[in-house]
């Protein structure tokens, strides 16, 4: 498989911010350190963590500043202040271009809702899927709509008094929960893997460790492809949500169908991330794909249809 190599190696940043939890802080930079590894080996371009008190935002950025960095890149899990600075930041006129990394989560996520889909012989349109929390990944909702999820049901913890999410959840076919104490709500247990009992949910998680290491090399180098075509974060960003649906449609066909967890990472599946990434954002943006963004947090009736 024969990717386009950008005209010019760029730098990714990958930003980690100092957390006082310390099994956090091992956990960040042993995903910084596998992912600067990876983009290295198969993503053609150079990577570098960069550390910083997450107090401190103007080291952050003077440092971005400093480096010029094609992309810069926002880890799942690092401190909420700087995520939230960020994505703020990619909307100023001529600000960086920045990934966070939770978007590689929603693109790992939407690809095993559909995987674990099919297994229950359902159609996409036919798919019953609830999202627990859906703030906590704002980029997954948009995704899943425009996957074209059929009956999509958000649920949020203020809804638990009325609407007990384990009584929820008996109706669907896959839980997405992105609870950080799932126990609480989802009391009874439910299988993770696919099975063709329809009366038993499939439960998938966030995996803040593998996501990132198969979904960005693959994605970033497509954006680092798209960036030297389409400078600047407006004009990435109408093709961004197209990029990442994308990738997760091409980790659907890259997995064998009676495998129900995703891919493991590796060049080949780098390769066919970009390559369907980058043939994405040539096409043009149809207009319900818009860039990723929060749809407001409803409660259990709200259902959004991707038709």
């Amino acid at each position: 498989m024969q990717v386009p190599r950008p005209g010019r190696t760029p730098v990714i940043l990958v930003a980690c911010a100092h957390d006082e939890d310390p099994a956090r802080v091992v956990e960040t930079a042993a995903t910084a350190r596998r992912l600067s590894a990876s983009l290295e080996r198969h993503g053609r371009v150079r990577a570098h963590a960069v550390w910083f008190h997450p107090d401190d935002l103007d080291d952050f950025w003077a440092c971005v500043a400093s480096e010029e960095p094609a992309l810069t890149v926002v880890l799942p899990r690092v401190n909420p202040t700087l995520r939230e600075n960020a994505l703020a930041r990619r909307q100023e006129p001529g600000g960086p271009v920045i990934v966070s990394g939770d978007d590689a989560s929603a693109v790992a996520l939407t690809a095993a809702t559909l995987i674990n889909v099919s297994h229950r012989r359902r159609g996409t349109t036919a798919a019953r899927v609830l999202l627990a929390h859906p703030a906590r990944l704002p980029s997954l909702n948009p995704l899943l709509s425009a996957a074209e999820v059929g009956e999509l049901t958000l649920w949020n913890p203020a809804d638990a008094v009325a609407f007990p999410l384990k009584g929820i959840a008996r109706e669907v076919d896959v839980v997405i929960n992105l609870l950080d104490r799932p126990d609480d709500h989802l009391a009874e247990p439910y299988r993770s893997e696919a099975d063709t009992n329809c009366d038993v949910p499939i439960v998938l998680e966030p995996d803040n460790v593998t996501d990132p290491l198969l979904v960005l090399p693959g994605l970033l180098q497509a954006l680092a492809v798209r960036a030297r075509s389409a400078p600047g974060l407006a004009e990435l960003d109408r093709a961004y949500q197209d990029m990442c649906l994308a990738c997760a449609l091409e980790l659907v066909m890259a997995t064998p169908p009676a495998q129900a967890s995703l891919p493991r990472p590796g060049p080949e599946l780098t390769a066919r991330l970009a390559i369907a990434a980058i043939g994405s954002a040539t096409r043009q943006a149809r207009p319900s794909h818009r860039g990723p963004g929060s749809n407001g947090a409803a409660g259990p009736d709200a259902t959004a249809d991707g038709r």
